[in-house]
């Protein structure tokens, strides 16, 4: 049957309509749906070009399109923000601060950081709205707050509208370790996330400031009850030689690679442990109820497992224990993740430093689907060719920065980071951006397609044909809307008309699912050269 089809598509684009209709009536068998052999019959073979626009019209009707919207792949728009508070500041440059945000009130909250020389106890506030930013303290430490300080974790309470800042790094490692009450040891680089619905703030792995003797500086898993203002272990990191901090016997790991029906099977290649780790992502579904667990670093080992830790039955399910090699997303030695619950997208943006085989900082923007198990690789940059782009248009690679998602209106905050910088260790960046990460809608097909018409009437008649520069122009124009240039060729008029719409209706093509239109293959493929 696949052979015969081929056979009808090769007629129908050698313009061999007589042929194409003695094989369709005698085998009895449709090259594609009713809807595209409309469209072919009355944009190729008539030429009628406003009634193969209403046809596009109907199947836009008809939710045609939504298939390609759906698989179009993430198109990242970068925009600098400029803005000050009312005496004209901004916050300084810095690295290894904290940012969270109020997503009812569009506000973001800044706290902390280094400068490259010292550490920092500003608390500053930035009105999405407004585009303005107000400085609530130039220093905490002076209201009873948290001392200045870096690599600390934070995260926003939206039942109570609080902030909950723990941690931060310290060169000099004390001499012993204290913990908050039953809970963790002081930290730096752990994840906090908060349950609005518990009422639960849980704290996540990161890295016990201690001094070197301790054998496994890392921290387990800890919940905190905001009501009963208590701490509860749901972890430990075990101190054994394999350094596991969960064993997981008791549980069902299942890794998320499709079977052939499309059902998850377990991974071959699945850890029977999880590691407790520091620079990791943590991130709260607050519909599925559940935390995703993933990346990191151990020791001298960047880890690429993705876990699924269910609030409910509090158990853990390993998604894949190398989602690196499966999928695609590199490890980041200062990755930052948000997740759209309703989507069911995680966005990881990852920074890291290349000292080999040169020294090159290079940033990469990754959208990972948990209901198709897929990653996409949407924006990627290095240092190296950095400059040689206009700097005002996207942000410089960098790592040690902050990366927040505000999801009613679809929009990624990025502010400062470390540029890495050879020459000039102690430079930090104090720019601000924001990025929309955009896909195509039918209307857009629709209005393609009127584009399109517009250029063949209106455009195509003025073109210099013998002008090559002008022809290449005109080109260059017609690309983005898969419109072909009428050329006159050796060929008769008609046969090149027909061949030129032919192309169009190809171009048209590409915004139909695969089971309303021809096999995407053709005659000569399937034929064997010996």
């Amino acid at each position: 049957m696949e052979a015969i089809r081929l056979c009808l598509k090769y007629f129908r684009q050698k313009n061999m309509l007589d042929v194409y209709s003695v094989l369709q009536q005698k085998v009895k068998l449709d090259l594609e749906h009713p809807l595209v052999s409309e469209l072919h019959d009355t944009l190729v073979s008539k030429g009628d070009f406003k009634s193969a626009e209403e046809i596009i019209i109907k199947a836009d009707k008809q939710h045609v399109f939504q298939s390609y919207v759906k698989e179009a792949k993430y198109l990242p728009t970068w925009q600098s923000i400029t803005a000050f508070n009312d005496d004209g500041d901004a916050p300084c440059a810095r690295g290894g601060h904290q940012i969270c945000m109020d997503p009812d009130k569009e506000r973001i909250y800044l706290f902390g950081g280094w400068d490259g020389k010292q550490e920092l106890s500003d608390f500053w506030c930035y009105h999405i709205k407004d585009n303005r930013w107000k400085l609530i303290s130039p220093d905490t430490s002076l209201q009873g707050g948290p001392s200045a300080r870096s690599c600390h974790g934070i995260c926003f309470d939206p039942v109570r509208k609080s902030i909950y800042v723990i941690g931060r790094y310290i060169e000099a490692c004390p001499l012993s370790i204290s913990t908050l009450d039953g809970g963790p040891a002081l930290l730096c680089d752990h994840q906090m996330c908060v349950d609005p619905v518990t009422k639960t703030l849980y704290v996540i792995g990161g890295r016990i400031v201690a001094p070197e003797s301790i054998a496994h500086p890392y921290s387990g898993f800890y919940a905190y009850d905001m009501d009963e203002c208590l701490w509860r272990v749901i972890r430990h990191e075990e101190r054994t030689t394999s350094s596991a901090w969960l064993d997981m016997d008791h549980l069902v790991p299942v890794g998320r690679r499709h079977s052939s029906n499309g059902s998850y099977v377990p991974s071959p290649t699945i850890s029977r442990v999880f590691k407790s780790r520091a620079g990791h992502s943590v991130l709260m579904d607050t519909i599925h109820r559940c935390l995703y667990i993933f990346g990191g670093q151990r020791g001298k080992e960047f880890l690429v497992d993705l876990y699924c830790y269910d609030l409910e039955k509090e158990t853990l399910v390993e998604i894949t224990h190398d989602f690196q090699k499966l999928f695609g997303s590199d490890a980041g030695y200062t990755q930052r993740a948000t997740i759209h619950p309703e989507r069911q997208e995680i966005h990881v943006y990852s920074g890291y430093l290349q000292t080999k085989p040169t020294h090159v900082v290079r940033h990469c923007l990754w959208v990972y689907s948990i209901k198709q198990n897929h990653w996409e690789k949407v924006y990627e940059s290095d240092s190296q060719d950095y400059w040689q782009r206009q700097k005002h248009i996207e942000p410089q690679p960098r790592y040690a920065h902050q990366f927040v998602y505000h999801s009613s209106s679809n929009t990624h905050f990025i502010f400062a980071g470390h540029p890495g910088d050879a020459t000039q260790p102690e430079l930090r960046l104090n720019d601000f951006w924001k990025l929309r990460l955009t896909k195509p809608d039918s209307a857009q097909v629709v209005h393609r397609w009127t584009i399109l018409d517009y250029l063949r009437r209106y455009v195509s008649p003025i073109v210099n044909y013998e002008d090559k520069e002008e022809v290449a122009q005109f080109k260059s124009l017609c690309a983005d809307v898969c419109l072909s240039v009428e050329i006159k060729q050796d060929k008769s008029i008609q046969d090149t008309c027909f061949a030129e719409r032919t192309n169009v209706f190809q171009a048209l093509l590409t915004f139909f699912p695969a089971h309303m239109k021809e096999p995407e293959s053709s005659l000569m493929d399937a034929v064997k050269i010996a």
